[in-house]
């Protein structure tokens, strides 16, 4: 049902979904419309829904600033954004090529100097470290068309990278750079390759959240002060319309070396 009402707005509106805690002093009705007095902590949920620009103002206008941070409402748990902005699938991202935490040596594609794009993402004459033979390539990302939790977003188990030199995201950290960059990931790898290959950074696209399948209940008699019955299904419909196509990823970011 909820695929179906969302599906003809997904290309246009969004929704943000926080999870709050307060306390429950009354009369509860389970799945079977069964009566339970229950007197205790109980979860709910605010539902912020708009056209994408609206919302997207509320993210980022300084009018908004206070209103904006959720974190601090009491009660506040989790959050989750169902939305699509083509900022979200090919963000901007750069190398950075003079940054302190590179390993090994490299510098910009010559052909990218000569185009003066506003971009690396093709890297000349990559050679490992010398001491250890490592190679470490520091990414510049914008991740701020995303609105996924903080948390997931630093999680290096989200990032999978594909290639010849076997990379791996070891650390991602919030980063404030040019061209609205928000983190920086760090491509590390023992055993650099050799030739002409590329890297290929992928964020994983998983739902539900920890948060939401750990919410969720089948049975919510007796009820208790953590779960809530059908969220999981509830939002799974939300999910289909706006990833249709059960994408596995947000984004891929391609980088060439040679």
């Amino acid at each position: 049902m909820l695929t179906t009402v969302f599906n003809p707005h997904a290309t246009t509106h969004s929704m943000l979904v926080l999870k709050l805690t307060a306390d429950f002093d009354g009369t509860y009705y389970s799945w079977n419309n069964t009566k339970q007095k229950y007197k205790g902590e109980r979860p709910y949920y605010l539902c912020l829904i708009g056209r994408t620009e609206t919302l997207q103002r509320l993210y980022t206008d300084p009018a908004y600033q206070t209103i904006r941070q959720f974190e601090r409402l009491p009660g506040f748990e989790d959050s989750w954004f169902f939305g699509r902005d083509a900022k979200a699938v090919e963000p901007f991202y750069t190398v950075l090529v003079t940054d302190p935490a590179r390993k090994g040596r490299f510098k910009r594609a010559a052909e990218e100097v000569r185009a003066r794009t506003k971009a690396v993402h093709a890297l000349d004459d990559v050679q490992p470290d010398v001491t250890d033979k490592s190679l470490a390539i520091p990414v510049a990302v914008d991740l701020s068309a995303l609105r996924l939790p903080a948390s997931l977003l630093t999680d290096v188990s989200q990032y999978d990278v594909s290639g010849k030199d076997n990379f791996r995201v070891s650390a991602v950290q919030t980063y404030s750079g040019a061209n609205g960059t928000t983190h920086k990931l760090l491509l590390s790898t023992d055993k650099p390759a050799r030739g002409a290959r590329t890297a290929v950074i992928r964020l994983r696209r998983q739902f539900p959240p920890r948060w939401i399948s750990q919410t969720n209940t089948t049975n919510d008699i007796p009820v208790d002060a953590t779960s809530t019955f059908g969220l999981q299904n509830l939002l799974q419909g939300v999910e289909r319309a706006y990833n249709p196509n059960n994408q596995t990823e947000y984004f891929t970011l391609t980088i060439n070396l040679n």
